[in-house]
């Protein structure tokens, strides 16, 4: 450029080290292409003058420095580190059965409602009356799992969902043919639920040390997928058996799942709201 254009700088040094520069790049491209070429000995650039060319060896479009492995980068994680904290696997076995054991229910109750009455309608109400108290219980259920033991709630959860099962299994056994009992019923559930859920997801976080935290939500999240998934199909197997075989199986989860909370040891509470608690 300076000498097209008849202008040459007023430092000759530094116009011959752009120059080398320039005339170097079509050497860089080729050694990165060809790693076993080399540069021209005149065009390779000491570091005592100052300038910023790489030499060979330096780790530049060296030949001889292997790019790193993925293993060097990443080290191997431990897929099962959560597991080998024990209240995290009574935790994570209480809620997958729990989870489980809820889908059976649901499935076996909607094929027992539409069986009874041949209602669409009231095949909706079965869904509506599950849910509807997590709605309308949201800003108490939160609330509860920061003043009371989340071991707590959660133990109680699940007993109260193991007795609907038995009411469920009993109201079958009677051969009543009335779908108001089954409606309370799935209140009942559906409230249990709504406290289950909050007290659940914060008692996670104090199972595990921070650095495994990830590895317990990842376990937890596929729980919960796994028994969404599984859970309907197991649930009408078990109801195309009997209504009595779905739920007795479901009550066994749920007590299991029961005593499991149980045995988990007392964790240290995290709450924003500092108060006694009942656990």
């Amino acid at each position: 450029v300076a000498l097209r254009s008849g202008v040459w700088p007023s430092q000759p040094p530094q116009a011959i080290k752009a120059l080398r520069c320039i005339l170097c790049l079509p050497d860089l491209c080729r050694r990165e292409s060809f790693p076993g070429a080399s540069l021209p000995e005149t065009l390779q650039v000491g570091r005592h003058s100052g300038e910023f060319l790489p030499q060979p060896g330096s780790g530049f479009a060296d030949a001889s420095r292997k790019p790193p492995k993925m293993t060097d980068l990443a080290p191997h994680a431990d897929k099962f580190a959560a597991f080998r904290h024990r209240p995290f696997l009574f935790f994570w076995v209480s809620r997958f059965l729990a989870s489980f054991a809820v889908q059976i229910i649901s499935v076996s109750v909607a094929w027992q409602v539409y069986d009874l009455t041949r209602d669409p309608f009231d095949l909706g109400l079965v869904g509506i009356l599950q849910f509807a108290p997590s709605l309308l219980l949201v800003l108490v259920t939160g609330a509860a799992s920061d003043h009371f033991g989340r071991r707590l709630i959660m133990a109680v959860c699940e007993a109260v969902e193991a007795l609907c099962a038995l009411a469920l299994l009993y109201f079958t056994l009677s051969g009543s043919t009335s779908v108001m009992p089954i409606f309370v019923v799935l209140v009942v559930i559906g409230t249990a639920r709504a406290f289950f859920g909050p007290a659940a997801s914060s008692l996670a976080a104090n199972l595990v040390p921070e650095d495994v935290f990830a590895n317990a939500v990842s376990w937890n999240s596929s729980a919960w997928q796994v028994a969404s998934i599984v859970g309907p199909v197991a649930g009408g197997l078990l109801y195309g058996l009997s209504a009595q075989t779905a739920y007795s199986v479901a009550a066994v989860m749920l007590g299991i799942s029961a005593a499991a909370v149980m045995a988990i040891p007392k964790p240290k509470q995290h709450s924003t709201m500092h108060g006694n608690t009942l656990e």
